[in-house]
């Protein structure tokens, strides 16, 4: 195999770790489902959290979550419920075209490298 399809593999490899990694592991101790509901804003989610906490003491994490996601979700939409998961900020979409577009390169990467065993190259 050439050093450059190596090379290739490897970055490809690394940035989609990366990029996991900024996805699940780097949101703390935050709900993804809330974080989505306050559009990314951590410090948003983080004091309604805390209000909430403060104004219906004694209920479960679970509980404060989906309250405050509730809550956001109805001010958003004037009452309406809208939680979907067709409902996409631009960053989600931009993360989702960047994991379909790694892994299509990554698969074009090992049928090519599959299809050169086979060849006897």
């Amino acid at each position: 195999m050439k050093p450059a399809t190596v090379v290739f593999i490897l970055l490809i490899v690394g940035c989609t770790a990366w990029f996991l990694w900024q996805q699940y592991g780097n949101s703390g101790d935050i709900d993804r489902d809330l974080l989505v509901a306050a559009k990314g804003n951590k410090a948003l989610a983080k004091r309604l959290l805390a209000q909430a906490k403060v104004r219906y003491p004694g209920k479960s994490e679970r509980w404060y979550v989906e309250k405050v996601i509730y809550d956001l979700e109805r001010d958003r939409a004037g009452g309406r419920n809208v939680r979907s998961n067709w409902n996409m900020n631009p960053r989600e979409m931009r993360e989702n075209f960047y994991m379909m577009t790694a892994f299509l390169a990554l698969l074009s990467v090992l049928s090519n490298f599959i299809n050169n065993l086979f060849r006897g190259r």
